[in-house]
């Protein structure tokens, strides 16, 4: 419990390295994508730039997934989760398959990192030369990390000011080596799950039995 309490501070005080290869990935294109996936999610779908919470809901409005969507702007929408749900989830999107919409699986094709803490933004900024640092909340492009070519979104679950950084799967050890090196200076450590649930828990951030197929948007 010493080294997660370590972790936690790491990410409160400075800055932390979670690897998210862990979560699931699905792209979403073709003309009807949109409306596809403002009826398989609840609420209102992202403009391009932007990512959103978006629910998985079933017809008795019991949770099926605790997703976030990102539309980046370029006809190509992501729908990121978790990855011991992936087979299920993509089984209710086969289900629910509509004319005009591909819903490609990409968890064997793209990896990823979380990068959380107050001083996130600082480590970041000195890789990509791109306009990141005005990506508001929520907002999400992609970007050049050295010669890596990454989609990221300013999201964090760890109640940071953080960025979730995702890159091809052969990309994954170039990004871990590029994202600690630039954050040596500012002490960056990478952190693991058991600590995520705690900052988590600390910042009132729902997991578990609030995002279960036993919830419903009343109980």
């Amino acid at each position: 419990m010493i080294l997660v309490a370590e972790e936690c501070h790491a990410v409160r005080r400075d800055v932390g390295l979670l690897d998210i290869t862990s979560f699931s990935r699905f792209e979403v294109t073709g003309p009807n994508a949109e409306a596809w996936l403002a009826r398989v999610l609840a609420g209102r779908m992202p403009k391009p730039g932007k990512a959103a919470l978006a629910p998985m809901l079933s017809p008795e409005g019991r949770m099926k997934g605790d997703l976030t969507v990102f539309n980046w702007g370029d006809g190509r929408w992501w729908i990121m989760g978790s990855y011991y749900l992936r087979a299920w989830h993509m089984r209710w999107f086969s289900q629910y398959a509509e004319t005009g919409v591909e819903v490609r699986d990409l968890g064997e094709e793209w990896a990823g990192f979380s990068l959380a803490g107050p001083k996130s933004k600082q480590v970041i900024e000195q890789l990509t030369d791109g306009d990141i640092g005005q990506l508001g909340f929520m907002g999400c492009g992609t970007f050049d990390i050295g010669l890596l070519r990454t989609r990221i979104g300013r999201l964090s679950v760890a109640g940071e000011l953080g960025y979730e950084i995702n890159c091809r799967m052969g990309d994954h050890i170039a990004l871990r080596r590029l994202l600690l090196a630039a954050g040596f200076k500012v002490n960056i450590r990478e952190y693991g799950f058991n600590a995520l649930l705690s900052l988590r828990l600390e910042k009132a951030l729902a997991s578990g039995q609030p995002n279960s197929p036993n919830s419903t948007p009343l109980v």
